[in-house]
């Protein structure tokens, strides 16, 4: 951003399409972020995980 008083021709060109690489992969990288949210969530409701975990701090807290 500094480049703006430099003037350099280089970074001038390079910089916006490193800005949208960066842009672009943190895009993927959410998106593999809520994919795997919601592969985990489907796995957890339909092998009703939140009452194993529940019944097991019964179990551990009956010692």
């Amino acid at each position: 951003m500094d480049n703006i008083e430099l003037g350099d021709k280089r970074l001038d060109k390079d910089l916006p399409d490193m800005h949208q690489r960066v842009s672009d992969n943190l895009d993927t990288i959410k998106g593999i972020l809520e994919y795997f949210a919601e592969k985990t969530q489907n796995f957890g409701d339909k092998n009703n995980v939140d009452a194993l975990k529940e019944r097991q701090a019964i179990n551990n807290a009956n010692g």
